[in-house]
Protein backbone atom coordinates (compact mmCIF):
# COMPACT_ATOMS: atom_id res chain seq x y z
CA UNK A 1 0.00 0.00 0.00
CA UNK A 2 1.10 3.74 -0.53
CA UNK A 3 1.03 4.54 2.67
CA UNK A 4 2.82 1.78 4.13
CA UNK A 5 5.46 2.59 2.12
CA UNK A 6 5.63 6.35 2.48
CA UNK A 7 5.64 5.17 6.65
CA UNK A 8 8.91 2.89 5.69
CA UNK A 9 10.81 5.87 3.92
CA UNK A 10 10.16 7.97 6.63
CA UNK A 11 11.36 6.00 9.40
CA UNK A 12 14.78 5.12 7.24
CA UNK A 13 15.00 8.65 6.85
CA UNK A 14 14.73 8.99 10.74
CA UNK A 15 16.90 6.41 11.14
CA UNK A 16 19.93 7.72 8.73
CA UNK A 17 19.30 11.43 10.63
CA UNK A 18 20.73 9.44 13.66
CA UNK A 19 17.56 9.46 15.66
CA UNK A 20 17.72 7.33 18.18
CA UNK A 21 15.02 3.65 17.56
CA UNK A 22 13.11 4.57 20.54
CA UNK A 23 11.99 7.99 17.83
CA UNK A 24 11.76 6.15 14.61
CA UNK A 25 9.48 3.26 16.61
CA UNK A 26 5.34 3.43 16.44
CA UNK A 27 3.16 2.55 19.33
CA UNK A 28 0.38 0.31 19.52
CA UNK A 29 -3.26 0.96 17.61
CA UNK A 30 -5.08 2.71 20.38
CA UNK A 31 -8.40 4.73 19.99
CA UNK A 32 -8.49 7.73 20.79
CA UNK A 33 -4.16 7.96 20.24
CA UNK A 34 -2.50 9.24 17.17
CA UNK A 35 0.97 9.64 16.30
CA UNK A 36 2.72 12.13 14.65
CA UNK A 37 6.71 12.02 13.57
CA UNK A 38 8.21 14.96 12.52
CA UNK A 39 11.98 15.29 10.71
CA UNK A 40 13.48 18.76 9.19
CA UNK A 41 16.68 18.58 8.19
CA UNK A 42 17.72 21.91 5.90
CA UNK A 43 14.64 24.14 4.45
CA UNK A 44 13.09 20.12 4.56
CA UNK A 45 10.55 19.27 6.56
CA UNK A 46 8.10 16.28 6.78
CA UNK A 47 5.02 14.55 8.74
CA UNK A 48 4.10 11.36 8.94
CA UNK A 49 0.55 11.05 10.62
CA UNK A 50 -1.11 8.14 11.91
CA UNK A 51 -4.39 7.54 13.69
CA UNK A 52 -7.01 4.75 14.50
CA UNK A 53 -10.11 5.57 11.93
CA UNK A 54 -12.31 5.29 14.61
CA UNK A 55 -11.01 8.50 16.31
CA UNK A 56 -12.49 10.58 12.78
CA UNK A 57 -15.67 8.80 11.99
CA UNK A 58 -16.60 6.54 14.96
CA UNK A 59 -15.98 2.98 13.53
CA UNK A 60 -13.17 1.29 11.86
CA UNK A 61 -15.18 -1.51 9.65
CA UNK A 62 -15.73 -0.62 5.98
CA UNK A 63 -18.94 2.05 5.39
CA UNK A 64 -21.99 0.28 5.58
CA UNK A 65 -24.86 2.32 5.71
CA UNK A 66 -25.26 5.57 4.15
CA UNK A 67 -24.93 7.78 7.45
CA UNK A 68 -22.06 5.91 7.78
CA UNK A 69 -20.92 6.13 3.88
CA UNK A 70 -21.39 10.09 4.36
CA UNK A 71 -19.09 10.43 7.31
CA UNK A 72 -16.26 8.38 5.35
CA UNK A 73 -16.79 10.98 2.59
CA UNK A 74 -16.68 13.74 4.00
CA UNK A 75 -13.87 13.14 6.01
CA UNK A 76 -12.10 11.92 2.93
CA UNK A 77 -12.83 15.33 1.85
CA UNK A 78 -11.37 17.40 4.49
CA UNK A 79 -8.50 15.70 4.95
CA UNK A 80 -7.00 15.89 1.48
CA UNK A 81 -7.99 19.14 1.51
CA UNK A 82 -6.57 20.69 3.88
CA UNK A 83 -3.17 20.63 5.58
CA UNK A 84 -4.02 21.04 9.71
CA UNK A 85 -0.57 22.48 10.54
CA UNK A 86 0.74 26.02 11.74
CA UNK A 87 4.26 26.74 12.04
CA UNK A 88 6.50 29.07 13.89
CA UNK A 89 9.82 30.41 13.99
CA UNK A 90 9.52 30.00 10.12
CA UNK A 91 7.45 30.26 6.91
CA UNK A 92 7.12 26.40 5.37
CA UNK A 93 5.16 25.83 2.18
CA UNK A 94 3.09 22.42 1.43
CA UNK A 95 5.42 20.94 -1.34
CA UNK A 96 4.15 17.68 -0.99
CA UNK A 97 0.75 15.48 0.83
CA UNK A 98 -0.70 12.02 0.70
CA UNK A 99 -3.41 10.91 2.80
CA UNK A 100 -4.37 7.27 2.71
CA UNK A 101 -7.82 6.19 3.80
CA UNK A 102 -8.34 2.43 4.39
CA UNK A 103 -11.32 1.51 2.21
CA UNK A 104 -12.31 2.54 -1.43
CA UNK A 105 -15.82 3.00 -2.16
CA UNK A 106 -18.27 2.26 -4.23
CA UNK A 107 -20.29 5.08 -5.85
CA UNK A 108 -23.95 5.69 -3.24
CA UNK A 109 -26.33 5.07 -6.02
CA UNK A 110 -24.66 1.11 -6.42
CA UNK A 111 -24.20 0.55 -3.12
CA UNK A 112 -28.04 1.12 -2.85
CA UNK A 113 -28.17 -1.47 -5.52
CA UNK A 114 -26.02 -3.80 -4.02
CA UNK A 115 -28.35 -3.62 -0.61
CA UNK A 116 -31.63 -4.35 -2.82
CA UNK A 117 -30.27 -7.25 -4.44
CA UNK A 118 -29.08 -8.73 -0.78
CA UNK A 119 -32.79 -7.98 -0.29
CA UNK A 120 -34.26 -9.96 -2.94
CA UNK A 121 -31.53 -13.04 -2.34
CA UNK A 122 -32.57 -13.19 1.25
CA UNK A 123 -36.72 -13.80 0.16
CA UNK A 124 -35.29 -16.09 -2.14
CA UNK A 125 -32.33 -18.05 -0.48
CA UNK A 126 -32.76 -17.67 2.81
CA UNK A 127 -29.52 -19.84 4.04
CA UNK A 128 -27.41 -18.70 1.78
CA UNK A 129 -27.94 -15.27 2.71
CA UNK A 130 -27.48 -16.82 6.47
CA UNK A 131 -23.82 -17.80 5.58
CA UNK A 132 -22.94 -14.90 3.40
CA UNK A 133 -23.90 -12.62 6.24
CA UNK A 134 -21.40 -14.75 8.54
CA UNK A 135 -19.09 -14.01 6.21
CA UNK A 136 -19.54 -10.22 6.04
CA UNK A 137 -19.25 -10.73 10.09
CA UNK A 138 -16.44 -12.14 10.10
CA UNK A 139 -15.28 -10.12 7.81
CA UNK A 140 -16.09 -7.04 9.68
CA UNK A 141 -14.48 -8.27 12.54
CA UNK A 142 -11.13 -8.70 10.46
CA UNK A 143 -11.42 -4.89 9.43
CA UNK A 144 -12.09 -3.58 12.24
CA UNK A 145 -8.91 -4.37 14.33
CA UNK A 146 -6.88 -2.30 12.27
CA UNK A 147 -8.05 0.00 9.83
CA UNK A 148 -5.69 3.34 9.89
CA UNK A 149 -5.44 6.66 8.12
CA UNK A 150 -2.17 7.45 7.73
CA UNK A 151 -0.92 11.16 6.76
CA UNK A 152 2.13 12.11 4.95
CA UNK A 153 2.98 15.99 4.86
CA UNK A 154 6.74 17.38 3.11
CA UNK A 155 7.21 21.06 3.94
CA UNK A 156 10.14 23.56 2.52
CA UNK A 157 10.79 25.77 5.22
CA UNK A 158 12.79 29.20 5.53
CA UNK A 159 14.74 28.00 8.51
CA UNK A 160 13.94 25.84 11.86
CA UNK A 161 10.57 25.50 13.07
CA UNK A 162 10.23 26.65 16.80
CA UNK A 163 6.77 25.41 17.54
CA UNK A 164 3.86 23.29 16.26
CA UNK A 165 0.29 23.30 16.00
CA UNK A 166 -2.42 21.10 14.91
CA UNK A 167 -6.17 21.93 14.12
CA UNK A 168 -6.44 17.97 14.68
CA UNK A 169 -8.71 17.84 17.07
CA UNK A 170 -11.14 20.21 15.87
CA UNK A 171 -11.87 17.77 13.14
CA UNK A 172 -11.29 14.51 15.23
CA UNK A 173 -13.79 14.38 18.12
CA UNK A 174 -12.92 11.00 19.56
CA UNK A 175 -9.17 12.30 19.72
CA UNK A 176 -7.88 12.67 23.10
CA UNK A 177 -4.37 12.48 22.87
CA UNK A 178 -1.00 12.74 19.35
CA UNK A 179 1.78 11.36 20.65
CA UNK A 180 4.48 13.14 19.08
CA UNK A 181 8.17 12.32 18.05
CA UNK A 182 9.92 15.11 16.12
CA UNK A 183 14.15 15.55 15.81
CA UNK A 184 15.25 18.95 13.86
CA UNK A 185 18.73 19.32 12.83
CA UNK A 186 20.76 18.17 15.68
CA UNK A 187 17.46 18.50 18.44
CA UNK A 188 15.00 15.62 19.37
CA UNK A 189 12.44 14.31 21.42
CA UNK A 190 9.02 13.60 22.07
CA UNK A 191 5.89 14.80 23.80
CA UNK A 192 2.21 15.13 23.79
CA UNK A 193 -0.64 16.85 22.18
CA UNK A 194 -4.29 17.43 23.46
CA UNK A 195 -7.29 19.38 23.02
CA UNK A 196 -6.09 21.25 25.87
CA UNK A 197 -2.47 21.99 24.54
CA UNK A 198 -2.79 21.29 21.12
CA UNK A 199 0.71 23.65 20.23
CA UNK A 200 4.80 21.82 21.10
CA UNK A 201 7.44 23.50 21.25
CA UNK A 202 10.27 22.49 20.37
CA UNK A 203 13.56 23.23 21.80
Amino acid sequence: MKHASAFTTFTLSLLALGATPALAETGAHQHGIAELNLVQQGQALEIEFSSPLANIVGFEHEPETGEQIKAYQAAVTVYKASTPFSFSGADCQLTGQEVEFPFELESHEHHDEHEHHDEHKHHDEHKHHDEHKHHDEHEHHDHGEHSNLTAHYQFSCSGSVSAIETQLFSVMPQLETIKVQWFIENKQGSSELSKQASKLTLN
